[in-house]
């Protein structure tokens, strides 16, 4: 059994200050706040002329993500353009 934690740590400095991804990828939601106040930060990266984002919701073509890896500092994603 594969264990899924409720949200994704992006951006952690403080209680008032961190922004998590709650989707199940970095692309199947917007970011929030742990409250549950969505923050809405975006990623978009351009390869090869075509123009995918990595982050967040957006309408440009998603990248898939291939593994996400948490450690107590870092929150590293590998991600794949189509």
């Amino acid at each position: 059994m594969m264990d899924r934690i409720p949200a994704l740590p992006l951006i952690v400095n403080d209680p008032y200050f961190s922004i998590w991804m709650p989707g199940d990828t970095l692309t199947s939601a917007d970011t929030a706040h742990w409250s549950g106040a969505v923050k809405p930060i975006q990623g978009y990266i351009i390869i090869d002329g075509k123009r995918y984002h990595w982050l967040g919701r957006a309408s440009s073509p998603a990248m898939t993500t291939q593994s996400v890896k948490i450690t107590p500092t870092q929150t590293i994603s590998v991600l794949k353009a189509d």
